[in-house]
């Protein structure tokens, strides 16, 4: 492993991971966008987990 990079292109292909945490007694919904390859390509923390929320997050990844 080199470390990869700079400006390295992430892959066409993108999975999302939502991942339940507490933080001082509250849940927020952390998202992780993670590309074919395994290199992550976002995190997005929000306490709301409404439609919304998501497309704010989506459009961030364009």
């Amino acid at each position: 492993m080199d470390g990869g990079t700079c400006g390295q292109g992430y892959g066409d292909t993108f999975f999302i991971d939502e991942v339940f945490v507490r933080i001082q007694g509250k849940q927020p919904h952390l998202w992780r966008a993670v590309d074919q390859n395994g290199e992550i390509v976002d995190v997005f923390l929000q306490s709301r987990r409404d439609a919304k929320s998501a497309k704010r997050f989506f459009k961030r990844l364009m």
